[in-house]
């Protein structure tokens, strides 16, 4: 597994990728076939490909295509750059387009059609022609081979792979979280989404911050010393 991120701002766009790659090759072990992974540190997984200089590439989930002999998507791109040679500036949809169908057929040549693992997904970021802001794709090979735009207009955030953390961070609680409560506490689907969306958690923690600040003032400030803070908490959520 793997982390890919993409950063869609009003001032440019961010990708970052880590460096490991896990391949599983498959070994005859007393009469029985076994799963053995290999991994190394220094793969490259943020992309470009010349000739295209407003468009970048991470990619994250499976570490390569085929069986006998993995490839990494990096080890493609020599390939991948001469089919678009002699091809004109691309819009960041058409290129998501070409990269898609590019390793899509890579991909049904080399995989097995039954195949249960992990995707092969890749974050695609650049800007159009004369576009002000940037655009953001997500292309899943072999899923979901068409790309498929994240923060359609507006700004944001996209990731994947082994987020654990990135999410704890971001959102403030892990997806976990979620599925324990629904479990625990008997939630709707409804129910689970209103607690789970970010505007809900904001509003959580900040009367959670009030809440616990009262007990905190009441033992620094006694009544010779200054005023604190304390009474009943409140709060207001203002939305677009």
């Amino acid at each position: 597994m793997s982390l890919g991120i993409v950063f869609k701002g009003p001032e440019g766009i961010v990708l970052a990728a880590d460096s490991r790659v896990t391949l599983m090759a498959e070994i005859n072990q007393n009469g029985q076939k076994v799963l053995l992974p290999a991994t190394f540190d220094n793969a490259s997984k943020l992309l470009r490909v010349a000739g295209q200089p407003y468009v970048g590439v991470v990619t994250y989930g499976a570490g390569g295509i085929g069986q006998q002999a993995p490839r990494t998507a990096h080890s493609f791109m020599p390939e991948f750059e001469a089919e678009l040679a002699r091809a004109p500036r691309l819009s960041v949809e058409d290129f998501a387009s070409a990269l898609g169908v590019f390793f899509m057929k890579h991909w049904s040549t080399s995989v097995p059609a039954d195949y249960i693992g992990q995707s092969m997904t890749f974050l695609v970021g650049g800007y159009d022609d004369q576009a002000p802001y940037g655009r953001t794709f997500e292309v899943d090979i072999p899923r979901h081979p068409a790309p498929q735009e994240r923060a359609a207009g507006t700004f944001g955030i996209t990731w994947g792979g082994q987020a654990e953390l990135t999410q704890r961070l971001l959102r403030g609680y892990d997806e976990a979280l979620l599925v324990a409560a629904q479990k625990s506490l008997s939630l709707s689907d409804e129910q689970l989404k209103q607690l789970g969306s970010p505007c809900r958690f904001r509003i959580n923690f900040c009367r959670s911050r009030i809440a616990s600040i009262f007990p905190s003032c009441w033992f620094r400030s006694p009544p010779s010393s200054r005023p604190g803070c304390s009474g009943s908490g409140a709060s207001a959520v203002k939305w677009t």
